[in-house]
Formats: structure tokens, sequence, C-alpha cells
């Protein structure tokens, strides 16, 4: 199961000094002094000596002083008001702070058909119900792309945590009747150590019951796998190898080597996606594309197929492997998505002259939270 202050100065004041007083005072008038005369004419008596002779108020013109820079009015201090404290950091605007989590939750739904050599084909049905949970290592940002693009064309870091159940029920070949019931967990990392080099990682746990009309079978699964990824600007390269143990009814199956496969994902213009990969596992492998366009930013379009032959299951027989798919998704809200998406898969086994072919309708919801 594939998982992806204002801070300003305070204001100086400069205040003038007065101009220094200049001091200074009017010059006090010159007394009259008798002055003798030589003449021979009489000189009437002056006032005797004792008695005090008043100035004459005409015999000098006082001139008043004026300073040439007159002294200014005193200035009144002019009060200053205290400097402004910083000013606390602005909030963030909302809606900035993108999403951190996504919620993914899908059923899938599928009717298949089944013939073995020349018998009539007997059909199936089959429900499976998958949840999966993601956290984003630094929230998303706005940003003018493709909704479903963010995490990836901004590079975010992620750890994801699943759970898968479900099961279907059959006609066998011998005519009775056949089922199965399945749980599965995995979790996992995908993190950028730099902007161009990230890590991959991924574990795995299922658990199936299968009950047919004349035996039955408990399964036990293990799986891990790890990987490497190489970034150049919107196309990424991955490189994992993956390997799986089973054990039914007590008994592990058959070790094998496991499987690597190589996976190139590239974005162009923001719009288009292309996502050719191919695996290689025990006796043989299977490669595939997947195409994407982005009408909008919230309406995405898909369009995929694969094939391949090798030892897909338990048994040690060559399985013939194809099929296609079609989906759209669309953002009804910017944390909320909506998407439905229609699959064909065939598989064909030689050895027991066996052709299955199976229908799949998937319903889809995504929900991001900060």
């Amino acid at each position: 199961m594939r998982i992806r202050p204002l801070v300003t100065a305070g204001a100086i004041g400069l205040f003038a000094a007065p101009h220094a007083a200049h001091a200074g005072a009017d010059p006090a008038p010159t007394p009259s002094v008798p002055v003798p005369s030589t003449s021979q004419a009489p000189v009437p008596p002056g006032p005797p000596p004792s008695e005090p002779v008043a100035p004459d108020p005409t015999a000098v013109d006082p001139i008043p002083f004026v300073p040439d820079d007159p002294i200014p009015p005193p200035v009144a201090p002019v009060a200053q008001d205290p400097a402004p404290e910083p000013s606390p950091p602005l909030p963030e605007p909302r809606g900035t702070r993108g999403p951190s989590w996504q919620v993914d939750a899908s059923l899938r739904g599928g009717v298949y058909s089944i013939q073995y050599f020349a018998s009539p084909s007997r059909g199936g049905k089959e429900l499976t119900g998958i949840a999966v949970l993601h956290r984003f290592f630094s929230p998303l940002r706005e940003d003018a792309a493709p909704l479903s693009l963010l995490p990836f064309l901004q590079r975010v870091s992620q750890g994801y945590l699943g759970v898968a159940a479900g099961g279907f029920a059959a006609e066998s070949s011998g005519g009775g009747p056949r089922s199965s019931s399945s749980v599965a967990l995995v979790s996992g990392i995908d993190v950028y150590l730099v902007d161009s080099f990230a890590i991959t990682g991924s574990f795995a746990y299922g658990f199936s019951s299968f009950q047919g009309a004349f035996d039955s079978q408990q399964t036990h699964t293990l799986g891990v796998s790890a990987g490497l990824a190489v970034r150049f600007d919107d196309t990424r390269l991955d490189l994992s190898y993956a390997f799986s143990a089973v054990n039914a009814d007590g008994t592990f199956g058959k070790s094998r080597w496991g499987n690597v496969t190589l996976e190139l994902f590239t974005v162009s213009s923001r719009r288009y996606t292309f996502g050719p990969w191919g695996r290689l596992g025990t006796h043989g492998g299977e490669g595939g594309v997947a195409l994407g366009f982005y009408a909008t930013q919230r309406l995405g379009l898909f369009v995929g197929g694969f094939a391949g032959k090798g030892y897909f299951y338990a048994d040690d027989v060559d399985v013939v492997r194809y099929g296609g798919d079609m989906s759209a998704s669309y953002w009804v809200a910017p944390a909320v998505r909506l998407s439905a998406g229609y699959a064909l898969s065939g598989d064909e086994v030689d050895a027991y002259g066996s052709k299955e072919l199976e229908h799949q309708l998937t319903l889809s919801a995504a929900l991001r939270l900060l």
C-alpha cells in the first residue's frame, strides 16, 4: 500500500541661553562753576562761599542708553514627554500561518471477477477504509500554487501514521463462499536534511484472516523500507529498498530479497506533474507513470497506468499485472479537499490458469489543521 518600535528616539529640546545683562548708567550732569573776569566793570557779588551752587539742568543734554541687543524675555522650559516604551511585536496576521496537520480518509470499494481456465467467472466484492494522519514539521505557507502541491513545492518534512481495514467476500472456484478480513498499520517519515537531500523510511504491520469453503488461514506481514532522495528545483528522485516477511499459520514464507524502487516526480510551471516509477523485485518487476494537471489552484486531474511481471504474491509463481486509473480532486475550502477516482486492474497467473479483473471506486477527503 502506497501512502505521500516601532521604537523612535525621543525628541531632545534645545534651549538658547538668555543674553548676558549689559550694565550702564546715564552720566551725572556737570555743575556750573563761576569764572573770574579781568575787566574793571563791577562784578556783582557772588553767593557766599558756604552756599551750595544749584546745578543747571540745561548744561547737559542726557542721552539715554539703548542696548544694541535687547535682552529677550525668559523662555519657559518646554515639558518633555518621556520616551515611548518599545512597542510589543505585532500579532501574526490571521491566516498567514499555515496548517501543520493533515488528515486523509478514503473509502475504496471494488467488484471483481475471477475465472479459472474455462470455468465460468465468479464475482466478489471488497471494501477498504484508510485513514492517514500527516504531521508537517514546519507549517505550510500561503502560496498561489495548487494547494495539493504545497508540501512538495515548499520542501516540507513530515511524518505520518496510518491505519487500514477491509475485507472481501466472493465465491470460490469450488462453488463455496470465501471471505477475508484484514487490518494494517503503517508509519513513516520523509525528512529533508538539506534542501537538496532527504531521507525516507517506513514500518508496516498487517494481519489478515482468510476463510474458505474447505480451509482457512491467518497471515501476519511485517514490512520495512528505507530510502534516499535528491532534489533539484521542483524535481525529486527517490531510491528506496523494501523488505517484507510473511508468516502464515505460524510458518514463515520463503525469504526474498525484497524490492528496489526508483521514482521520479517533477512539477512543471506549477501546473503539470510527471511521475514515472519502476520497481525491481524477486523474479521480475513492474513500472508505471502518473500524470497530473492542475486546472486551477484547487482543481486537479490525474491519470496513470502500470504493468509488470514477477512474484507479487507469497507463491513462487509469475503473475502478470496491469492497470490504470483516473481521478479528480477539488478543494472546496482552503483546508478541505474532496476527491474521487476510478481504477481498473488485472492479474493473470498462467500456472493456475486464472484471470482476475477488478473495478475500484475510491472516495476520499482531506482536512488540514493548524
